[in-house]
């Protein structure tokens, strides 16, 4: 009934007590809770407002590489491009070049042709009207008037290749002249100079080969010969055969 006054008992009481007490602990840990949330918040906050602060910069860099990206590609590109002109290009020169040389190998051997064949017709022409050098056989003592008229001929036809000096020259040579040409190495007597240099030293005069050897045979050594004067009457020829060689010298 109202107005009535409540009875609480003691038990009651405690009761109510211990459920104050309960709600105060839930309020206590709520109100830690809160504060554990507003901490973490703020701590979120600040990493974001770290990161934001951080993005542009981030941007321009990543930007600034995308850039460096792009223009290395279209470097790469350019470079690309420019290698497949030039291979043209030297594939283009290459072929032009290979026509040429085709050209000029074809009108060198048309020149060569026509070249042996004037060179054939003058040479036979040349030599009709060149007179006979005379016959030499291999005597030292004729051979400088011999080999003086060859120097005359060849002189007053200058026209001549150095083939049909040789031609002429080796025509001319009989006897021991003949034998020791097919027996003398090419190397000396190749070219015009170097055969007139090898008959020269095979039978020119006092100093050459033929000569020497002659002194060497022709000479003896008695019991009535004076020594000293055999070795210096010796010893030019013995020079001239051996040449260089100081092992055979004396």
């Amino acid at each position: 009934m109202p107005g009535n006054p409540i009875l609480l008992t003691a038990c009651h009481i405690t009761n109510f007590k211990e459920l104050l007490a309960s709600k105060d602990s839930e309020i206590s840990s709520l109100r830690q809770q809160l504060f554990d949330g507003e901490n973490s918040s703020n701590a979120l906050a600040d990493e974001h407002n770290k990161l934001a602060a951080a993005l542009p910069e981030k941007e321009a860099e990543l930007s600034s590489i995308k850039q460096s990206l792009d223009n290395e590609s279209r470097h790469r590109l350019e470079q690309a491009v420019a290698y497949e002109q030039l291979k043209d290009e030297i594939a283009m020169k290459c072929e032009q070049l290979a026509v040429k040389e085709a050209s000029l190998y074809k009108s060198l051997m048309e020149l060569q042709t026509d070249s042996s064949r004037t060179e054939s017709t003058i040479g036979q022409t040349s030599l009709r009207n060149i007179p006979k050098i005379p016959s030499f056989d291999g005597q030292p003592i004729s051979f400088n008037r011999w080999i003086f008229g060859v120097d005359e001929l060849f002189t007053n036809y200058p026209g001549l290749s150095d083939f049909q000096n040789r031609i002429l020259v080796v025509d001319s040579l009989k006897g021991d002249a003949r034998s020791w040409y097919d027996a003398e190495p090419d190397g000396n007597i190749d070219i015009r100079d170097n055969l007139r240099k090898s008959l020269s030293k095979q039978f020119g005069g006092t100093e050459s080969l033929s000569m020497a050897l002659d002194k060497v045979y022709s000479m003896r050594l008695t019991d009535k010969s004076v020594f000293d004067s055999f070795i210096q009457q010796v010893r030019p020829a013995i020079k001239i055969v051996t040449g260089d060689n100081s092992k055979l010298a004396l």
